[in-house]
């Protein structure tokens, strides 16, 4: 049994760790090692089933609004096809990634009620790993995967930069409240690496949160001897910030330029993107668009005149309210109100998660969408409602919801925050040391 489980431990850290491997072209999108990664770990649950006993309800409610997403999904699937929308497949493939994702749900309970320091262990490869790859990126233009931000902003072992800057944000927030403070240092290097300032952002509301959370009822009843030692790390993890910043920009040129990148992005944002009204003006003129082929053509070629080419690193955020204008006008236009315009309508990115929910997924998934995080939000931790809430600001910008490395962070943070609340149980007792 102990080798059975040892398997499970290597496999949650392969998948967690693995780079962007993209193998076979499916639909206009593609089959990555990932896939087969976790279709391993759904042979070994099959295997291994009576490992599994009786899910805690939490998780059993956490299963049915995944169903139900994806069965919102093919339902709008099959509502493009009947339309001329879109592909099956492709509306197939996007609706079955929730489903995909929660494949590992069962075996993180398993390894988790088993050892939360286990758990920790992979925690803190994943942490190390995402540092060690984003500073080779980023000092040594050392390509990883198959990303094509490698170059231009650091991506790390994640799809993008901002699939690294959001699970950077949610990392950070939990090594801070298991005060692990270097560990969260690397995170906060991973952060600047991606150059990402919407998840500077959401950290920003995180720790706000974050700090609230201290003075719950909770948090007041802990020992006064924690607390002391709270302060002392907290005081350690600033003067450490302090000093490492300083130092790296003195010494190193490579640092200072991350930096300046920030300023570059904003001029570089500020001169080449459209405004809302510009947007909107422009949408307007925007042709009549009925199939997701027919948007595609209009979002990414057009308009030239301001976009620099497509091809260019950050693309996103040149086109961003113009695809966001004609994409709504789509959905008005197709009065599918109820259902969407049908999952991968709007392609790979649509940078906004918001607007690609309520455009592909309609009213059905805007209710299931709301369901999934009321579930996230209502009685867990602190620190836990901070890691969602960095999640839903990052959506704002970011089609965040989806990623796979930030789903299953979400859902290892969703369990361990239920066993620091009592909810589900562990073996060998949920005051294990972190």
């Amino acid at each position: 049994m102990q080798n059975r489980k040892r398997f499970a431990w290597v496999l949650l850290s392969l998948i967690l760790i693995t780079p962007r491997i993209q193998l076979i072209q499916v639909a206009g999108s593609f089959i990555r090692l990932e896939d087969f990664l976790f279709a391993i770990n759904v042979l070994w649950l099959i295997h291994n089933r009576h490992l599994i006993g009786p899910l805690p309800v939490v998780l059993i409610r956490l299963f049915k609004t995944l169903i139900g997403m994806s069965l919102v999904g093919i339902l709008s699937s099959l509502f493009a096809v009947v339309s001329d929308r879109n592909t099956f497949v492709t509306g197939l493939l996007f609706s079955l990634r929730p489903i995909e994702y929660a494949t590992l749900i069962p075996t993180m309970y398993i390894l988790l009620i088993s050892s939360l320091s286990g758990m920790n262990i992979v925690l803190r490869i994943l942490t190390i790993a995402t540092f060690a790859s984003s500073i080779l990126q980023t000092f040594f233009s050392f390509q990883i995967g198959t990303s094509r931000f490698g170059f231009s902003r650091s991506s790390a072992l994640t799809g993008g930069p901002y699939e690294l800057a959001m699970i950077s944000v949610l990392l950070l927030i939990y090594w801070l409240n298991s005060r692990r403070f270097l560990l969260a240092f690397l995170c906060l290097i991973s952060l600047i690496a991606s150059a990402s300032r919407i998840s500077i952002l959401a950290l920003g509301f995180a720790l706000i949160i974050l700090t609230l959370g201290r003075f719950s009822k909770e948090e007041n009843e802990a020992k006064v001897g924690d607390r002391s030692s709270f302060r002392l790390y907290r005081s350690l993890f600033i003067v450490a910030i302090v000093f490492f910043t300083a130092v790296g920009t003195s010494v190193s040129a490579n640092f200072s330029q991350i930096l300046v990148r920030y300023e570059s992005r904003v001029q570089d944002t500020e001169s080449n993107s459209l405004t809302l009204k510009e947007s909107y003006i422009l949408s307007g003129s925007a042709p009549d668009i009925v199939t997701s082929q027919q948007y595609s053509e209009t979002v990414f070629s057009a308009p030239p005149d301001f976009t620099g080419g497509f091809e260019s690193s950050d693309a996103s955020t040149r086109r961003r309210y113009f695809v966001w204008f004609v994409l709504i006008d789509t959905f008005i236009q197709s009065k599918a109100f109820i259902w969407g315009l049908g999952p991968g309508f709007a392609g790979s990115a649509v940078d906004g998660n918001y607007v690609r929910i309520i455009a592909e997924y309609g009213l059905l998934g805007v209710v299931f969408y709301w369901k999934w995080f009321a579930m996230f939000l209502r009685r867990s931790a602190y620190w836990f409602k901070a890691a969602i809430v960095s999640v839903l600001v990052t959506g704002l910008y970011i089609d965040i919801f989806t990623s796979i490395k930030t789903s299953l962070l979400v859902y290892i943070f969703f369990l361990i925050s239920n066993l620091e609340k009592k909810v589900i149980s562990a073996d060998s007792g949920p005051k294990e040391n972190r």
